[in-house]
Order: C-alpha cells, then structure tokens, then sequence
C-alpha cells in the first residue's frame, strides 16, 4: 500500500497543494487565477521522504459530497483549518485513485460531471475542470471543456 492510501484510509491528506496518484506518485501544484481558476501541475516529490522528515504536516480531512459517475465515485471535501480543500476519485468499490488537496483553496463542495469533464467548485465560488474519464489527475482549460 502506498504512503497516500495509507492517509486516506485514515482520513488525513499532507498539507502540501499537490496531486496524489494511487501508484503513489506525487505532483507539487498550484491554483492559478490568470483568466479562470485552474491547476498547474509542477515537479514531481516523494511524499514518503515529505512524511518521513515531517511527520506532522498532517491535515484531517471530511468528504462532504460524492457523486458516482460511470464506474467512478468523484469526491469533494475540506480540512481541519477551513481554508483547505480537496477533491478526488476513487474507484466504485471506494479505493482512492487519485486526489488533488489546496492549504488555501478553500473546502470543493460542489461536482458536475458533464460531457466527459466533472467540475469541482470551492465554496469560494472558482471551479476546477478535469478529465472525468481519465484515470489520473488531468486538468481541462475552459477552451477543452466548451468544445
């Protein structure tokens, strides 16, 4: 099992803005607000050597909205501290497949999944788009999803 299922099946993510991939690989990232609010998926880490010299950069988590979609269950929620945020997918039987978590994104409570692309909106009123098909983390600009 890999260190970001292990905290998932505690109900706790890393206080890290990042992406989490099942396989256990792990992406620095960054909301941006140039034009529309998107992802911007950075450099690769390890969460093991992040947990291993810090294990306290632990933030517990609440799922407060699921909605299933061919297959998939896409999840919202927030952290402890209120201005965090994350959203995700897990497989139908409930293992996680991939998470996206933001210190200061505020808590996703919102998903809509349509045409192939599930929005997730932050109660501070921006919405992320994603590839509702792929099986990673694959962020969808505003232009992709109109088409």
């Amino acid at each position: 099992m890999t260190k970001i299922q292990d905290m998932w099946n505690q109900w706790t993510l890393p206080i890290k803005d990042g992406i989490y991939e099942s396989s256990g690989e792990s992406f620095a990232a960054r909301l941006t607000f140039s034009g529309a609010a998107k992802v911007e998926v950075l450099e690769e880490f390890s969460l093991d050597e992040m947990m291993e010299s810090d294990p306290e950069e632990v933030a517990s988590i609440d799922i407060t909205n699921k909605v299933e979609w061919s297959g998939a269950c896409f999840f919202a929620g927030e952290g402890a501290y209120g201005s965090e945020g994350f959203f995700g997918r897990e497989t139908s039987d409930g293992e996680l497949m991939w998470v996206a978590y933001f210190e200061e994104g505020n808590p996703f409570h919102d998903i809509e999944v349509c045409d192939g692309v599930v929005a997730f909106t932050s109660t501070a009123g921006f919405t992320i788009y994603a590839d509702a098909d792929a099986v990673r983390f694959r962020p969808v600009s505003v232009d992709e999803r109109s088409t």
